[in-house]
């Protein structure tokens, strides 16, 4: 007689996917009795994707209530007397089911609850990544306490009996539930394993498991509910031990995410709370702990000497929203825009924000209409130019770049990539350095400024960011800080980048990344000008923050920051201005000529004898 099975394939958002889920359970040489497909409110075109196989399964569409609730709602729609389950990135091999009919038949006189298999992990590229061989047989009640068992949940046909008497998946976990519920069928169901590789498992951006740090944090509910279950059979010690090898699971995560003080934090706690808890996993726990006191360039190749490779972990899907300025600057926007597209990482979307231009600026953009977002509006000024696209972005971070500029193709990479390794919630600004080039794009020097955790006060001294091409910022951190300030016409970037230095953390990628064009059209050339607006700049930003300042502070970041201009106007020959901005901070702190080994001092004295002479001393 035979077994009727119920395949349930729960699915969000994953067309291109479940064509292949479905194809490996219709070529099951052991045909399923029905295949139930639960679509947890898909954005996509799920629905388009599934016409073909109408006739073949049960279609199932309600809002998205979470991958527990849509595995239930297609439990509860199922006939059969085994459950087989399939998330719709995965897929089996032709006899997966076949060989788990013929286990079941075996042992089928015994109280069996599930049935696994191997799991062969697949990455995006089709290679083989590793198999999950966990092998169980019996009563694994205890066993499973500490660890996870189950190859993974496409892998698992469980018995109707078992889930009639257990109940379904606990919807109110957001994580882990699986493991929950192979727990609960362990507590009175007995586990077996078809030892073959039949399951594949998809490892991709998308799955949840990548983010092991929300997984990590998450799986601690699913620990508690267990325990809570389960608190009259588990001595106290069982319980103490049972957190530490759960959370201990994901410590080769944090090793191979670069986390390495995090590593070494986790380790010592749960050594400390159960000694013996890295007997229960390999030995390279340890190994990995000694490793993570080195640096990861150096890391990686001590890594390599134990005979594996070490990559960068696949970054969560972060979205990175571009936002380009432009006004009067179609010669130069077109590099911008194109240096935006060609992106390793792919912006989720670049907005160009048009500020009244009157050259052939909407002309150019209409040509790039199906890549970008154009907004057009009134001019404004550049910082109401970036609110503009601030306001309309709506991705995870805001990468700035202007239109004249343009930066490296790995830029938002290195620096999500950075950011990954901080892994750390009070970063706002990630920077890297920036090459200046001329019109010709020949460099004519570079700006280096390292910055590392909350430098509030630096800032106030000296603008410490390198450009504003060069910095990608987390877009909460506008929620919490404001936008630019409108009314500043000068300086208006050193003015935000103080306000989210006294709230957050900027750290600095040392990597040449972004690329500053100077030019006579740009606004920075015009060093007269700038003078004169960023002391009305200055008065803002004292005037904001002078309750966290000293008299003394006052005068001194009032002197350095006027100083900045000095060099500007040296190299511009107005000689007669620089004397004059010199005596100006000279009043203001007297301290500020030990500055750059008193070359500021220097050139005050060469200003008098005129601009040939200093050209004729550097040219010397």
């Amino acid at each position: 007689m035979d077994i009727k099975i119920s395949v349930i394939i729960p699915t969000y958002n994953t067309a291109e996917l479940i064509k292949k889920a479905l194809d490996s359970v219709l070529k099951q040489t052991y045909k399923p009795y029905e295949i139930i497909v639960v679509d947890d409110g898909s954005t996509d075109n799920t629905k388009h994707a599934l016409r073909k196989y109408y006739k073949k399964i049960k279609y199932y569409y309600w809002k998205n209530h979470g991958l527990s609730a849509a595995r239930n709602k297609g439990i509860k729609k199922s006939k059969g007397e085994l459950i087989a389950l399939l998330d719709s990135d995965d897929y089996w091999h032709p006899d997966k089911l076949k060989e788990q009919v013929k286990l079941y038949r075996k042992v089928k006189h015994k109280k069996v609850g599930l049935i696994d298999t191997y799991t062969t992990i697949i990455d995006e590229n089709n290679n083989i990544e590793r198999v999950l061989a966990r092998k169980k047989s019996g009563d694994v009640f205890k066993k499973l306490l500490f660890r996870n068992l189950i190859n993974q949940p496409s892998s698992v046909i469980i018995t109707r009996e078992a889930l009639s008497k257990i109940g379904l998946f606990n919807e109110e976990l957001p994580a882990v539930e699986d493991w929950e519920m192979w727990v609960r069928i362990a507590s009175q169901f007995l586990v077996y394993t078809v030892p073959k590789n039949l399951t594949y498992y998809y490892k991709h951006s998308g799955n949840m498991s990548n983010n092991f740090v929300r997984m990590h944090r998450l799986s601690q509910m699913a620990v508690n509910s267990v325990i809570d279950k389960f608190r009259n059979l588990i001595k106290p010690r069982t319980i103490r031990n049972m957190r530490v090898c759960q959370s201990a699971y994901y410590l080769p995560f944090y090793f191979k995410g670069y986390r390495f003080r995090r590593y070494r934090q986790l380790f010592d706690m749960f050594f400390m709370s159960y000694p013996f808890f890295f007997m229960k996993f390999p030995p390279t726990l340890i190994i990995y702990y000694y490793l993570s006191f080195f640096p990861p360039q150096m890391t990686k190749t001590l890594y390599r000497l134990i005979g594996k490779d070490m990559p960068f972990p696949k970054l969560p899907e972060y979205k990175v929203s571009v936002i380009i300025p432009t006004y009067n600057q179609s010669k130069f926007l077109e590099t911008a825009i194109k240096t935006a597209l060609s992106q390793t990482y792919k912006p989720y979307e670049i907005i160009v924000v048009d500020d009244g231009s009157t050259d052939n600026t909407k002309k150019l953009c209409w040509k790039y209409k199906k890549k970008i977002k154009y907004i057009y509006q009134k001019n404004k000024g550049t910082s109401a130019a970036r609110n503009t696209g601030i306001n309309h972005a709506t991705g995870d971070f805001i990468a700035l770049l202007d239109s004249d500029d343009y930066w490296h193709p790995d830029k938002t990479l290195e620096q999500l990539k950075y950011y990954e390794i901080m892994a750390n919630p009070n970063v706002g600004i990630i920077d890297c350095y920036i090459k200046i080039v001329d019109i010709n794009g020949d460099k004519l020097y570079n700006k280096n400024k390292v910055k590392k955790g909350f430098v509030f006060k630096k800032m106030l001294y000296q603008n410490i960011i390198n450009s504003v091409n060069s910095v990608l910022i987390k877009k909460d951190v506008f929620d919490k800080v404001g936008l630019f300030d409108e009314s500043i016409k000068g300086q208006e970037d050193w003015e935000m980048w103080v306000r989210i230095a006294k709230e957050f953390e900027i750290h600095t990628l040392k990597k040449e990344l972004a690329i500053y064009l100077k030019h006579d059209a740009g606004y920075s050339s015009n060093c007269s000008l700038m003078v004169k607006q960023n002391k009305e700049t200055i008065s803002k930003v004292i005037n904001k923050h002078k309750n966290e300042l000293t008299p003394g502070e006052i005068k001194k970041i009032t002197a350095n920051q006027k100083a900045y201009y000095l060099p500007f106007l040296l190299k511009s020959g107005k000689l007669k201005e620089y004397r004059v901005l010199f005596i100006e901070c000279f009043r203001e702190y007297p301290g500020f000529i030990f500055r750059n080994k008193f070359t500021w001092t220097l050139h005050y004295f060469m200003s008098f004898f005129g601009v040939g002479f200093i050209k004729k001393v550097y040219k010397t």
